[in-house]
């Protein structure tokens, strides 16, 4: 709750810039990462869609010429799962000179989604640093596509060891993949350790508390704790993924 009124402040400040100059990009830019920021903090569609909506105008304002704001349209299309607009932004951004290196790692992203699994796998293998940590969580999405799980995790471990002494966000996005890969393989034990690894360093963190629930209601069989976890989080959260797991325990509960 102090997250998201510190966030909220600084969406009224950069409003109030905003409105006494309209035409600014710098403003529209600053405001946007903070609506971003709350979609993740708080699920709101809403604070998604103003966040795009201030990079389409910003990025309007230079002509589409910015590729920094362009790879910024990618990655939220991306969110979106609007993934042809993903690779439209992606394909300007490399006609503007935009860094090669990123467009290699979005054009992973977007022709994966797209099933463009060969071309895919070209971007991929076309980066020259494949110790890279970027390069690493892709490879290990590669793996884990081809259903080579435990080479995925081998993968992810190996990525994870990059950034764990690195900063916070790196980490708990890093250790929560991985918790999540140990699920889908069976350790349990590891999983759960991990998802609490993360909680250590980031509390708040929803995706690692909606992970726990999944143990406890599918590994567990303990419902009421799973539903407790869940209910938690819908105070917290407007994701709907939370809504679909306590539909598929009531479902199991024959409710």
């Amino acid at each position: 709750a102090a997250e998201v009124k510190k966030i909220n402040l600084e969406i009224g400040f950069w409003q109030d810039r905003l409105n006494k100059d309209t035409g600014s990009y710098v403003n529209m830019l600053e405001l946007a990462r903070y609506q971003f920021s709350l979609f993740k903090l708080t699920g709101s569609i809403r604070a998604l869609r103003e966040g795009d909506s201030l990079l389409k105008r910003s990025s309007a304002k230079l002509n589409d010429t910015d590729p920094e704001i362009l790879f910024s349209l990618s990655q939220n299309s991306i969110t979106q799962h609007q993934f042809r607009q993903a690779q439209y932004y992606n394909e300007t951004a490399a006609k503007q000179d935009g860094d090669l290196y990123t467009i290699r790692l979005l054009q992973f992203d977007t022709w994966m989604e797209l099933g463009r699994y060969g071309d895919a796998y070209k971007s991929l293998e076309s980066l020259k640093d494949q110790s890279a940590f970027d390069y690493l969580v892709r490879k290990a999405k590669w793996e884990d596509h081809k259903g080579n799980l435990d080479g995925a995790i081998v993968l992810m471990e190996q990525a994870f060891e990059k950034v764990k002494d690195k900063k916070k966000s790196l980490y708990c996005w890093a250790l929560s993949n991985l918790a999540d890969m140990y699920g889908h393989a069976g350790r349990i034990g590891e999983s759960y350790k991990a998802f609490l690894d993360v909680l250590k360093k980031d509390p708040a963190n929803l995706y690692c508390l909606k992970g726990i629930a999944w143990i406890a209601y599918s590994h567990d069989n303990n419902t009421a704790e799973a539903k407790r976890i869940l209910h938690y989080l819908i105070n917290q959260t407007r994701m709907p993924d939370i809504l679909l797991l306590l539909a598929q325990i009531a479902e199991t509960e024959k409710n």
